[in-house]
């Protein structure tokens, strides 16, 4: 049920809580919406994931901690 969610609208991970909160799910919620990555917690973040969402919405570029910005980040945010 809550893969469906996710599948449809990426940002209602925020409304999920913490025990329904898997890899999969986070990452379908990503690759629904990119900036839904702000609601995903830092131990599920993976550079994967936070590609995923960069190149679903150029804009989750903000959500991403500079650290773990790559080259190819970048230029999929453009």
């Amino acid at each position: 049920m809550m893969l469906d969610a996710v599948k449809q609208y990426g940002t209602v991970i925020e409304y999920i809580t913490q025990e329904f909160r898997t890899n999969e799910i986070m990452l379908e919620a990503v690759k629904q919406n990119g900036c839904s990555i702000k609601y995903i917690d830092q131990e599920f973040r993976t550079n994967e994931m936070m590609l995923e969402s960069v190149k679903q919405n150029g804009y989750a570029i903000e959500y991403i901690p500079q650290e773990f910005r790559t080259n190819e980040m970048m230029l999929e945010a453009k």
